[in-house]
C-alpha cells in the first residue's frame, strides 16, 4: 500500500494554444502517488488528442475526460474536483506550467504540518513565446524564506490591497476536503466568484488555520492579451467581485494581528520546532513600499517581451532637455573613456558595414576612433576617424597583434557587419565604464532583427572581472 498521499493533478482544459506545455509539465512530476485529470470543455478533439499523444509520449497515464457539452470555466472546474479522488488538490490552468518538483514540494509541507490547510508557491510570468516577464507585487515573496504564515492576520492586509499578491490557483495546492465545501459556496448563482475564484477561496481559508508560502518558483503563469483574465468581462465581473471580497474581509472576527499591518510568521525550517515562537513581519510596509516604487521599473506591466524592450528602448533615449544638457554632464565625469569599436566584416558585405558605421557615426558618444577589418578591403586606408585593414583568416590573432598599437584606446567593443547600435548604446557604456572602475569586462545585450522590429545592441549588464 503506497504511504504517501494520493495528489489529484486537475487540467480543466479550454483553449489547447498552450495545452501540451501545461500537460508537459504535469507528466514530469517527481512525485510519486499522482493522478493526473484533463477535463476537456473545448469544441474539439485537439485537446484530445494532444493529451493521447503526450501520454504515450511519456509512457505515463492519465484520465481524459471530455464534457458532454461546454460547461464554461466554472463548471469545468467542479468536473474536475468531481473526478478528484485525491486527498490534495491541485488545479492546473490550460495556459499555465509546473515545473517538475512543484507538487512535491508543497505536498510535503502538509505531510509535516498537520494545521496547514494551504500551500502556495512563487512563479514567474512568462509571455506567449515562453520569454520572461519582468517581477512585479503579484509575485514578489512575502518573507525573506520560505515560511508559515498565521494566515487570519493577512485578511487585514487583504482589505488594504486588494489585489491578489498570492498568486493563482496554478500556484495552490488544496486538501480536497476544503475545496468540497468552499467551491460549491463560492460559485452559487447569482453570487458567482469567477474573476476572483483563487483570491475568494484563500480568504476562506486564512479564517481556518496557517498558510504555508515557499519562496521557491514552482510554476509560470502565462501573461498574454487573451488569457481568460484579460478579457473585458472577466475585468468587469473582477470588479463586482472586489466588492464582494471587501465584504468578507470586513466580516472577519478572531484573533488579531499583533499590529496593523504586521503579520505572524515563522521561517519553515524552524516550524517544527515547539512551542512554536512566532516572528512579525511588516507586511504591510513592504507591499505598500513594493506598490509605490515598482512604476518606476522598466516593462513592470508588460505582458510580451515586444512590449518590455519596447520600453527599455524609451527609456533610454534621451529627450531634448537631456541632449542639451549632455554636454555638461559629460564634463562632469571624472573622465571620458575612449572607446574603439571594432567591426568584423567576414562576408565583406557593404550593405551591413554601412549600416554597422553609420550607427557608429550616429552615436551621442562618439568613438575615439573605429576600426574595421574586412574581407572586401584589399590594402590599409584611413577615411575621418575610421580605420580600414584587409581580414586574414585568422582574424582573432591578427586582432591581438593590432590592440597594442592601439595605445590611444581605453576599451574596444567588438562588433560584426551588420550589427546596429541604438543612438545611446556608446553613452551607456562609457557611463557604465566610469562608474564601475573596476570593471575589466561589459556585457552588451542584444537582440535580433524580427520583421519590422528592430532589437538592436545597446549596452546593459556589466561583468566584473577581478
Amino acid at each position: 500500500m503506497n504511504s504517501i498521499p494520493l495528489v489529484s493533478l486537475v487540467i480543466p482544459a479550454a483553449n489547447p494554444r498552450f495545452f501540451s506545455r501545461a500537460l508537459d509539465g504535469a507528466l514530469a512530476q517527481s512525485y510519486a502517488n499522482l493522478e493526473i485529470i484533463v477535463c476537456d470543455d473545448s469544441l474539439d478533439d485537439e485537446i484530445e488528442k494532444l493529451a493521447q499523444a503526450l501520454s504515450e509520449q511519456t509512457g505515463k497515464a492519465l484520465r481524459y475526460v471530455r464534457n458532454p457539452q461546454p460547461l464554461g470555466y466554472i463548471g469545468n472546474l467542479q468536473a474536475g474536483l468531481e473526478q478528484a479522488r485525491g486527498e490534495y488538490i491541485k488545479f492546473l490552468l490550460d495556459d499555465d506550467q509546473l515545473f517538475p518538483s512543484s507538487i512535491e514540494q508543497q505536498t510535503q509541507v502538509f505531510v509535516e504540518h498537520e494545521d496547514v490547510n494551504l500551500v502556495l508557491g512563487q512563479r514567474f510570468f512568462w509571455d506567449a513565446d515562453d520569454l520572461q516577464l519582468p517581477s512585479r507585487l503579484e509575485n514578489c515573496p512575502l518573507s525573506p524564506v520560505s515560511g508559515l504564515f498565521k494566515a487570519e492576520d493577512l485578511l487585514a492586509i487583504c482589505e488594504n490591497f486588494p489585489v491578489n499578491f498570492f498568486g493563482g490557483l496554478s500556484c495552490a495546492l488544496f486538501r480536497r476536503a476544503d475545496l468540497v465545501e468552499l467551491l460549491p459556496a463560492l460559485t452559487q448563482p447569482g453570487h458567482c466568484f469567477i474573476a476572483s475564484l483563487d483570491l475568494a477561496l484563500y480568504i476562506c481559508l486564512f479564517r481556518r488555520g496557517t498558510l504555508a508560502v515557499l519562496n521557491n518558483v514552482l510554476s509560470i503563469e502565462r501573461l498574454y492579451p487573451e488569457r481568460m483574465n484579460r478579457l473585458q468581462a472577466m475585468k468587469d465581473a473582477a470588479a463586482t467581485e472586489m466588492q464582494w471580497l471587501l465584504q468578507m474581509l470586513k466580516a472577519r472576527s478572531g484573533e488579531k494581528a499583533p499590529a496593523p499591518g504586521w503579520v505572524r510568521y515563522l521561517p519553515l525550517a524552524t516550524a517544527g520546532a515547539l512551542p512554536r515562537v512566532w516572528e512579525e513581519l511588516p507586511l504591510s510596509r513592504t507591499l505598500g513600499t513594493r506598490q509605490t516604487t515598482q512604476h518606476w521599473r522598466v516593462g513592470i506591466a508588460s505582458e510580451s517581451f515586444s512590449q518590455l524592450y519596447s520600453e527599455w528602448l524609451a527609456c533610454r533615449n534621451l529627450s531634448e532637455p537631456q541632449r542639451k544638457l549632455l554636454p555638461d554632464t559629460l564634463a562632469a565625469w571624472p573622465w571620458q573613456p575612449k572607446i574603439v569599436p571594432i567591426v568584423i566584416d567576414e562576408p565583406g558585405s557593404s550593405a551591413n558595414l554601412e549600416m554597422t558605421l553609420q550607427s557608429l557615426a550616429d552615436q551621442l558618444y562618439a568613438p575615439q576612433l573605429t576600426l574595421v577589418l574586412s574581407s572586401a578591403c584589399t590594402e590599409a586606408s584611413l577615411d575621418g576617424r575610421v580605420f580600414r585593414l584587409p581580414l586574414q583568416e585568422d582574424w582573432r590573432q591578427q586582432l591581438n597583434e593590432l590592440l597594442p598599437q592601439l595605445d590611444e584606446a581605453d576599451w574596444f567593443y567588438l562588433l560584426r557587419a551588420g550589427d546596429r547600435l541604438l543612438e545611446p548604446a556608446l553613452l551607456v557604456l562609457a557611463e557604465r565604464i566610469v562608474i564601475t572602475p573596476n570593471a575589466r569586462c561589459i556585457y552588451s545585450d542584444e537582440g535580433s532583427l524580427q520583421g519590422a522590429n528592430p532589437w538592436s545592441r545597446c549596452s546593459s549588464r556589466i561583468s566584473i572581472w577581478t
